[in-house]
């Protein structure tokens, strides 16, 4: 929370938490991470330091996979580590970061337990699980108590670790789109600009190029505007690109 507040580069935060003694050894000079800004503080941003690189680039999977339920056998294999090194890296991530563990744990329970999992305030959107209603009781009991694992009930674990959150962001994602057409019609603007795609967690538009400086920031507020409805703490922000043409 203080690394976002403070605009710090995230995976690189966590990668100190996680590698701790590793970390400040991997300094080179000039790392920009720990170059101090006008309050004498380390500026923590992204760096060129080649251990840096490398254990950032070992922690941004984790940071990004654990919501879907990522195992050490795909980390192995997508970082190209022993099975083991992979194990012992995700224990040390869960060391670091303890309520991330709890709460993901919260949430596979949540959904092997009751059939369906569900995004937070204000929508409460749920998800229900067609095959639970057909799974009898001393089977998820098994499973949860670490007895005998269920296949079906492994796959609505990892789908209810990561439902509440990309849930949340599609909750987001919606709410400002409908910010963004009722925001054209009040203004007369739907000649000069065209909602034209959403994709993920993006709302791409077209407008004319007269407007398109000030029509980028008005959508940057939009689509910030929704975020903070669901999360009050305004942490999340919008990045705005302005392009001739669609990118990635």
């Amino acid at each position: 929370m203080e690394a976002l507040k403070k605009g710090q580069d995230l995976h690189s935060v966590c990668s100190e938490l996680v590698y701790k003694q590793k970390w400040i050894d991997g300094a080179q000079e000039g790392c920009e991470y720990y170059t101090k800004n006008v309050k004498n503080e380390f500026q923590k941003h992204k760096c060129n330091c080649k251990l840096h690189k490398r254990m950032r680039n070992s922690i941004k999977p984790i940071n990004f996979g654990l919501a879907y339920g990522m195992s050490e056998f795909k980390l192995a294999g997508d970082q190209r580590i022993t099975l083991k090194e992979a194990k012992a890296l995700i224990n040390e991530y869960f060391t670091a970061f303890p309520k991330i563990g709890t709460i993901l744990n919260y949430f596979g329970n949540f959904g092997v337990t009751k059939g369906y999992i569900q995004t937070i305030w204000p929508f409460f959107r749920k998800r229900k699980f067609t095959d639970w209603k057909y799974i009898r009781p001393h089977i998820i009991e098994a499973h949860t108590t670490g007895v005998q694992y269920n296949p079906t009930l492994g796959a609505i674990e990892r789908a209810s670790k990561n439902m509440p959150i990309q849930g949340c962001g599609a909750d987001m994602t919606k709410l400002a789109t409908v910010l963004i057409r009722w925001f054209l019609n009040e203004k007369n603007l739907n000649e000069e600009i065209k909602l034209v795609i959403q994709v993920h967690d993006q709302n791409s538009t077209i407008s004319t190029e007269k407007i398109s400086q000030w029509w980028a920031k008005e959508l940057t507020k939009l689509m910030e505007e929704a975020a903070y409805f669901i999360i009050p703490n305004g942490l999340l922000k919008s990045d705005t690109n302005i392009s001739p043409r669609w990118q990635k």
